[in-house]
Order: structure tokens, then C-alpha cells, then sequence
């Protein structure tokens, strides 16, 4: 939903999943990227004065100081966009870093990796959240609704194309589901967001950090 506005990220290094489609397979080793303290983050985050900071990773929520960082930027005025692969507890960044925009992940198959997604992460995600879907074929759109027919949510909901290239392919049937939502899910119609993934349109896909 930030989509569009300059923002800096901060790339925490290690993942548990391993994503068949991951585009940042190198933030997968605890070890990768460079150690920093969470002043000179701070330091960075300043120097570089976007307003909206996006933590990702890997998987940010597997480093231990990862909260105190949102806490640190919170407390700065940045706008800070949290983006976890669903796996993990979001329960304490909510309790603790209140205001901290949540892009939780559910894996769809393709991914490999679907079933990892807590459903306790649920009922913690609100309007200043979303629950996003990367899929790549007709199985990970009907794999997604069914989702979202079980598993009843108020919070936005993304969708995205594996690669852009799926995206025309993908924008067809996934229109389909939308209108064919049953009256009780109607309210799901005007929180359904069908997104490119927009750095793949800036840079080539095959750059690192993207």
C-alpha cells in the first residue's frame, strides 16, 4: 500500500523459509550484509531523510533487536513499514511498537512454502496492515481465495504477480474471483489491491538489493 513513495530500507539479514521464487536469496544467511548498531541505522535513516522506513529482510522478526530498531525509528517520526513472511509472532511489535504499518505474508504453493503462516497473526491485523499474496499461477489465486473465504479478515489485502510478466496473465482470472465473491465476502471487493511488484520495474530483476 506504500507503494510509489521514496522510501529507505533497511535489509536484516536471515530467513528460515526458503521461498522457491525468493529475489533476495543472498539475505537468506544470518551471516550476509554488514553489522551495525541500531544508532548508526539511525544515523543512516537520518542522513538519508525519507519519512517512511521499510525494515525487511530476510526475515527481520529473526533478529532479536529488530523491535527495539522500530521502536528507536518510531520514536524519530519515521513512518515505519514492517514487512514478515508471516511465519513468526507479530504480536510483540504490536503490543510494543504500536503505529507500525504490518505487510504479513501468507505463502501461497508455488512458494513451497505454504502452511508456515500463523493464524494467530490474524486477528493482530488491522486497517493499518495488510495481508499479502505473491502468486504465480491459477493454483496460487484459487489457493488465495479460498484463503480468504476460511479465514474471514478487515484488514487490506495485496496481491502481487510472482514475476510482472505473470501479471497480464494473471489479471484476468484473479478480476473473476473478485466479482464472483459471494455477498457475505462483498465487503472483501474494496480491499483487494492486484499489485506489480514495482522495483522489478525500476531496476532488472536479476539486481541484487532489489
Amino acid at each position: 500500500m506504500h507503494t510509489g513513495l521514496p522510501t529507505t530500507f533497511i535489509r536484516l539479514a536471515g530467513c528460515s523459509l526458503e521461498c522457491s521464487w525468493c529475489d533476495t536469496r543472498y539475505s537468506r544467511d544470518p551471516e550476509a550484509g554488514t553489522t551495525m548498531s541500531i544508532d548508526e541505522l539511525m544515523d543512516k535513516a537520518k542522513e538519508l531523510s525519507l519519512p517512511l522506513v521499510c525494515v525487511t529482510g530476510g526475515e527481520p522478526l529473526e533478529q532479536e533487536n529488530c523491535i527495539r530498531l522500530i521502536e528507536a525509528l518510531l520514536g524519530e517520526g519515521f513512518t515505519i513499514d514492517l514487512e514478515t513472511n508471516g511465519s513468526k509472532d507479530i504480536g510483540p511489535v504490536v503490543e510494543r511498537a504500536p503505529g507500525t504499518f504490518l505487510s504479513v505474508d501468507v505463502k501461497t504453493p508455488s512458494s513451497g512454502m505454504s502452511g508456515t503462516f500463523l493464524l494467530g497473526n490474524l486477528a493482530l491485523l488491522g486497517k493499518n496492515g495488510q495481508l499479502k499474496f505473491v502468486v504465480k499461477d491459477q493454483k496460487d489465486l484459487d489457493f488465495t481465495f479460498a484463503f480468504l473465504r476460511d479465514h474471514p479478515t478487515t484488514t487490506n489485502i495485496v496481491i502481487t504477480p510472482c514475476g510482472n510478466k505473470d501479471g497480464a496473465l494473471l489479471a484476468g482470472p484473479l478480476l473473476s474471483k473478485v466479482r464472483d465473491l459471494a455477498p457475505v465476502q462483498g465487503n472483501l471487493k474494496g480491499r483487494i489491491r492486484f499489485m506489480v511488484q514495482s522495483h522489478k520495474v525500476i531496476w532488472d530483476e536479476g539486481r541484487r538489493g532489489v
